[in-house]
């Protein structure tokens, strides 16, 4: 299933808060948005802030993609 920007943002947000965690800010860049989910999400890996957007975006749909029902 082909997911767009906004669709994976609010899925990885609805995610969040379905775990009983803090959603992240529509406001935020990508950058910013991917680097806070991966903070939310793994806890056993060193966390490398995104800096380029292409990345970024791939990690959020990825993500999205893996906790659709």
């Amino acid at each position: 299933m082909r997911m767009n920007n906004k669709s994976a943002r609010l899925v990885a947000n609805k995610w969040l808060l379905d775990n009983g965690l803090e959603p992240i800010s529509p406001e935020a860049s990508y950058t910013e948005f991917a680097t806070e989910l991966r903070k939310k999400t793994t806890k056993t890996v060193l966390l490398v802030p995104f800096t380029k957007r292409p990345d970024a975006v791939s990690y959020v749909r990825a993500f999205s993609r893996c906790v659709l029902p």
